[in-house]
């Protein structure tokens, strides 16, 4: 898969971030300690994360003709991103993120899709157009499900593995849009919507894993925040900790986006999956030690030196 690129499709947002003690309860008013806008969605932060980790990733996306998306693409400028597939919708706002970000460092999420609705068959059919130099093909839920199984689908009919983060879990989700994946990784949360089960135990995590495995996938790794992350290939289980030698956990809004831009470059490097997911867990661990979802995103050198620093919990030879 080297000598190929990694093909990322998702949201592209601007993020609120709304600092908060603790988020109000139903007729509750709380006061807000700061805010301030910072680029985010999972589609970006995948996409330039890969970028710092010096993949050279393709991020196809739609972005909003306001002041957010021209702010969103400029950045993407910055940090050396192909641009060739980003599409700019006229009329149409940019996707917004709206973040309550409690003193813990957990975090609460309310999306407005905008321009990522638009997400529709041109962007499908670029992607098989160009299907040919695509290594792998990265993807989320925060674009229209039905362009989501599309794009499963010509992948694994092209013999082009699919790494699917699946995340955000919608009303209109089968299970069955997932076969053919080479991994399907949702977290705790995701997990039980998509299988009814509360993923309050290592038993019910196993469980669940089985459920999620059966729809046809290679892999399905439930992350499973800092309890780390587990892993079900059909014969058994790998359970990998949350790598916490990069500092304390202050904001963990791109942990998951970090562990699955870890995932994708490792898997593409070769990688197999006990250690692709160990050096995932290196990166989101690294990710949740700084504030904002796009600034927290670590770059190859950072991942490589906790790595050299720390062996023994990293578990991964570079």
């Amino acid at each position: 898969m080297n000598g190929k690129r990694i093909w990322v499709t998702g949201s592209a947002n601007m993020d609120v971030v709304i600092s908060v003690d603790s988020v109000p309860s139903s007729g509750e008013s709380v006061v807000i300690k700061s805010q301030s806008l910072v680029p985010g969605g999972k589609g970006a932060n995948r996409a330039v994360a890969l970028a710092r980790l010096g993949c050279n990733p393709v991020f196809s996306c739609c972005l909003g003709d306001d002041a957010s998306g021209s702010s969103l693409a400029a950045l993407y400028r910055l940090e050396g991103m192909d641009m060739s597939e980003i599409t700019v919708v006229e009329g149409c706002g940019n996707g917004t993120a709206y973040i309550f970000l409690e003193k813990d460092g957990s975090n609460r999420i309310a999306v407005f899709p905008g321009a990522n609705d638009m997400f529709g068959e041109n962007k499908v059919s670029s992607f098989v157009k160009n299907i040919v130099s695509v290594s792998l093909l990265c993807t989320e839920l925060e674009i229209p499900v039905a362009s989501v199984e599309r794009l499963i689908y010509e992948a694994v009919k092209n013999d082009v593995p699919v790494i699917v983060d699946a995340a955000p879990v919608k009303p209109d989700i089968e299970l069955s849009m997932f076969m053919g994946a080479f991994i399907l990784s949702p977290n705790e949360s995701e997990a039980e919507a998509l299988t009814g089960i509360e993923i309050d135990s290592g038993k019910a995590a196993r469980e669940a894993c089985r459920i999620l495995y059966d729809c046809g996938v290679k892999y399905v790794i439930i992350k499973l925040g800092k309890k780390g992350s587990i892993c079900f290939d059909g014969h058994g289980f790998f359970e990998c900790p949350a790598f916490e030698m990069a500092g304390k956990a202050v904001d963990t809004t791109a942990a998951g986006d970090s562990y699955m831009a870890g995932l994708c470059k490792a898997v593409r490097d070769g990688m197999d999956i006990e250690r692709a997911m160990r050096f995932a867990s290196v990166a989101a661990g690294i990710a949740v030690t700084r504030f904002g979802a796009v600034p927290s995103l670590p770059r190859l050198a950072e991942v490589e030196e906790m790595i050299k620093r720390y062996p023994k919990e990293a578990g991964v030879n570079l």
